[in-house]
């Protein structure tokens, strides 16, 4: 899809004569996947950025949007705001709640945007999570480099599915009477 707007941001006057449309609905009945481009000059007198401008932005099902570096920005009745992946509600920002998001939904399949999908690979996993990391605080006032507190919490989240699946009913410790060597302790 060619973007054809001014890059003006998140701002109300790039709604305003500015190829802005009015919907993009991605899924429903059939998965859709879009890929943003810049082919075409579609402003000869500027070399400034383009970008897309929607008032309404749907994605739905297994639908998937590659912004191809490219900036899009959304109203959804609100705001102005930019869509980043990893921003899985919508709500132009990548943060906790999109964190609790992909994990609520991790290692499902199919997946959806909504449910943290945010590569178009159909299963929320490291890949997911990757990218909600790299974007981690965009759209927000905050700078959009990860924390180290959150860095930790990311391993831990991503860890969590490996050690959940490596338990099984037994342990691998030795009972607390008997050493490494199954030999009985005294007391």
């Amino acid at each position: 899809m060619e973007v054809a707007g001014e890059d003006l941001g998140a701002v109300e006057a790039g709604w305003s004569d500015n190829f802005a449309l009015g919907a993009l609905v991605l899924g429903g009945v059939d998965a859709g996947r879009v890929r943003l481009v810049d082919d075409f000059g579609n402003r000869p007198a500027s070399s400034d950025p383009e970008a897309l401008y929607v008032f309404d932005l749907e994605i739905a099902g297994a639908s998937w949007i590659d912004l191809n570096g490219l900036a899009l920005y959304f109203r959804n009745s609100g705001a102005p705001k930019r869509l980043f992946y990893g921003d899985a509600n919508l709500d132009g920002q990548v943060n906790v709640q999109d964190l609790s998001i992909l994990a609520t939904n991790w290692e499902a399949s199919p997946a959806s945007w909504g449910q943290a999908n945010c590569n178009g690979d159909d299963v929320v996993n490291v890949q997911d999570l990757s990218l909600l990391a790299t974007n981690w605080g965009a759209g927000t006032a905050q700078p959009a480099t990860v924390p180290q507190p959150l860095t930790a919490v990311l391993l831990v989240l991503a860890a969590l599915p490996v050690v959940a699946r490596g338990r099984g009913a037994h342990s691998l410790r030795a009972p607390a009477s008997q050493t490494p060597a199954g030999r009985t302790e005294r007391s």
